[in-house]
């Protein structure tokens, strides 16, 4: 079974000039992100436009990252945004045969927020799949915060593996890490990474990883080295890009890989792109952003 933990890197989807999917910079990009020595592709997220591909897109992008990444890192993927919930475990099922190494599944779109209901809804799609389950606490859910006690219970009684919290608080970490010890908990709030690592949780998941993900897996690798002065060294330049890129994520993020280089387009479907001050900002941090650090060894 394949690792699923430590840093993961938020996949952008990119686009041609007509705004079909552009495989040929998807493959750069996943060669890019496998150099940074990430320790995970999450292929169909919100920072991936989800929402805003088809499912047919949706399972070609899951598709062309498990084999671009060749088993290397654990592709996972989002697997139930039909719009017909009951449309929905077929999805999930056709998101695993994909070969990912794991799905994603998201409260739905709208829901009152009864936590015996959302165990049924989420249950019921963990047992369609055949590769591990993971949770996201995604935005475009409302409400979107799974609360512990169902993820613990889902772990338990379905073997849910780990849960992408956004619930940025300490709080929020600290429940969900004692209601399911043994899974992991993934953190996507930069700011509160260090202290995310500190109460338990042992993954990543920021939108800092779809333009820098070399920074978060040297990040953990420090903190698990014990070494805080890089940890807090390499916190501050996480922090700094994250406040630059989120007020038009993921636009900001394509433009800086468009920049350098590894996508030959920044268009996006469900944002906008960077304005002249966002521009500057993201100019701002590449001139004193750390150099890129090339692969790392294996945890």
């Amino acid at each position: 079974m394949p690792r699923l933990a430590g840093t993961f890197t938020l996949l952008v989807t990119p686009f041609d000039a007509a705004g079909r999917l552009d495989t040929g910079s998807l493959a750069r990009l996943l060669d890019h992100h496998l150099a940074a020595g990430t320790d995970g592709i999450f292929a169909v997220c919100g920072t991936s436009e989800m929402a805003e591909l088809t499912s047919e897109e949706r399972r070609a992008v899951a598709a062309a990252a498990v084999r671009q990444v060749g088993g290397a890192v654990p592709v996972v993927a989002a697997a139930n945004l039909e719009g017909d919930p009951r449309a929905q475990g077929d999805e999930v099922a056709r998101m695993a045969a994909t070969g990912v190494d794991g799905v994603v599944l998201v409260p739905p779109r709208r829901h009152d927020g009864d936590p015996e209901a959302l165990f049924g809804y989420l249950a019921a799609l963990a047992r369609r799949s055949s590769v591990p389950v993971l949770l996201y606490e995604w935005p475009g859910s409302r409400p979107s915060e799974i609360p512990a006690a169902v993820y613990g219970r889902l772990h338990a009684e379905c073997g849910v593996a780990g849960i992408k919290d956004t619930t940025c608080t300490r709080a929020g970490i600290s429940a969900k890490v004692a209601a399911a010890p043994a899974a992991c908990v993934f953190q996507a709030n930069n700011p509160l990474l260090l202290a995310a690592f500190d109460l338990g949780a042992r993954g990543t998941m920021t939108i800092t990883s779809a333009a820098r993900p070399d920074l978060l897996a040297a990040l953990l690798r420090a903190w698990e080295a014990g070494r805080p002065d890089e940890a807090d060294a390499l916190h501050r330049e996480i922090v700094f890009l994250d406040a630059v890129l989120a007020p038009c994520h993921p636009g900001g993020a394509k433009w800086l890989l468009h920049r350098a280089g590894v996508i030959d387009n920044p268009a996006v479907r469900g944002g906008r792109l960077p304005g002249d001050a966002e521009r500057a900002a993201l100019e701002a941090w590449e001139r004193r952003a750390p150099a890129w650090s090339g692969p790392r060894g294996p945890r």
